[in-house]
């Protein structure tokens, strides 16, 4: 018997149970992996201060009371205390309780799990299967899902195909589920083929799983349209470029400092080809190094066909058919650029030292990508940049004093520039504002 009471962590209140994010465990899969589960009444509710680091995110908590009518798994005795909100105890009744020990030896019973009240359809579909369980035949069931990550519902047919201690093959239905039951217990594979044109994400399109006798096992295959934007990646003297980031980008005139959102990337391999695939239908950017250069990869941003954002031209990708492949969308790396070494001193307006306060470096550029170091004790630190590049230098304190700020400071990184003692001048403020008209 159970000596401990069960923390039910209430993450939100019951009635948002049906929209929570990630699916629920199957209830086959939920009693394989607790080993508690019983079905009782509310017998008490006492409002108490809430635990510390209890994983909730507000309400009350109750301290209940449950009487256990039936089990089904493990043996919670006759009387079991709970903690859970009053929102979901406050009017008492009945409910399915799974539970299992927590890392303090308190036994947890999530409501985002399959916990809940009897009148719940679900709960009631549980309980019809958890009665069932003594004399279901000890065989097992491998079932899921085959569909879109996004709002495409016209997904043909997939075929599946299970091989193990038997071989089977299905295809999804209308609503693109599929399942295989009555499986003898064992390791399985399962296998889906798309219909043309669609793919998984999955490597090889296959998923391992073991079940056990009376188990069961949920497999989701999310399809994708068979997309490709496909090209070759040289130096300026017509070479393969390896290990080269490659970026697919959805304009977004939102972002202000960076105009885009990264789908996806991906390094050129051995021979500079590199291929995007399973992407959405819709119109992309393809760039290389779009996020600026860095020590890793000293490249300026070239955006398809040769130049910057202002000139990116748009890649259409259709769903299916010749539109759903682009190939031949190559690009020409440029040298790399050089790294150079900035000094800056930064001072009070008396002259001593402005001790730990912060550089910020940004290249226009790349606005989203700035550098940033910490002044030593004698206002000084050393940054590393890109010669040739032009950039922008802010340095600013959180000393409650004013001036707090020095800069904005435009330049052009070369090796040896020197730019001078700094003086903090302006407000914080005051500095934004310059740096925002330059």
């Amino acid at each position: 018997m159970y000596r401990f009471s069960i923390l039910l962590l209430l993450l939100a209140p019951f009635s948002a149970r049906a929209g929570t994010s990630g699916p629920l465990p199957t209830v086959c899969a939920a009693y394989d992996s607790t080993p508690l589960i019983f079905r009782a009444r509310v017998l008490s509710a006492t409002p108490i201060p809430r635990p510390p680091n209890s994983g909730s995110s507000g309400g009350p908590i109750d301290r209940v009371r449950l009487q256990v009518l039936e089990v089904f798994k493990g043996d919670p005795g006759v009387e079991i205390t709970v903690f859970g909100s009053d929102r979901m105890f406050g009017n008492g009744g009945g409910f399915l309780v799974y539970a299992e020990p927590n890392a303090q030896n308190e036994l947890v019973a999530n409501l985002l799990e399959r916990t809940g009240p009897l009148e719940y359809p679900q709960t009631a579909d549980d309980l019809a299967w958890l009665r069932a369980y003594p004399t279901a035949p000890p065989t097992a069931s491998v079932f899921g899902s085959a569909s879109m990550g996004y709002a495409a519902t016209d997904i043909p047919p997939v075929s599946l195909t299970i091989t193990g201690p038997t071989t089977r093959t299905a295809s999804t239905a209308t609503d693109h589920s599929y399942a295989f039951k009555d499986l003898p217990p064992g390791a399985y594979t399962v296998t889906a083929v798309p219909p043309i044109g669609y793919t998984t994400t999955l490597v090889k399109n296959t998923a391992a799983v073991t079940v056990a006798a009376k188990g069961c096992a949920e497999i989701d295959f999310p399809i994708r349209h068979d997309t490709h934007i496909r090209g070759l990646v040289t130096d300026t003297a017509g070479n393969p470029a390896p290990n080269v980031p490659i970026d697919l980008l959805r304009p977004n005139p939102t972002q202000s400092l960076i105009g885009f959102t990264i789908v996806t990337s991906q390094f050129t391999g051995a021979d500079g080809r590199y291929d995007l695939s399973k992407a959405d239908p819709g119109d992309y950017w393809v760039a290389l190094n779009s996020l600026g250069p860095n020590s890793a990869t000293p490249y300026v941003p070239v955006y398809y066909p040769s130049g910057s954002q202002a000139s990116a031209q748009l890649i259409h990708l259709g769903a299916l058919g010749s539109s759903a492949t682009r190939d031949n969308i190559n690009l020409i790396l440029p040298p790399p650029l050089t790294p150079v070494t900035l000094l800056v001193h930064v001072v009070n307006p008396d002259g001593t030292p402005v001790a730990h306060a912060m550089v910020s470096v940004s290249d226009p550029l790349t606005p989203h990508l700035g550098m940033a170091a910490t002044l030593d004790a004698n206002g000084i630190a050393n940054i590393t940049l890109f010669a040739g590049r032009t950039y922008t230098l802010v340095a600013t304190t959180n000393d409650i004093h004013q001036p707090s700020c020095a800069g904005p400071v435009k330049f052009i990184a070369k090796e040896g520039l020197q730019l001078g003692t700094l003086t903090l001048d302006k407000s914080i403020q005051e500095c934004r504002a310059l740096e925002k008209r330059n």
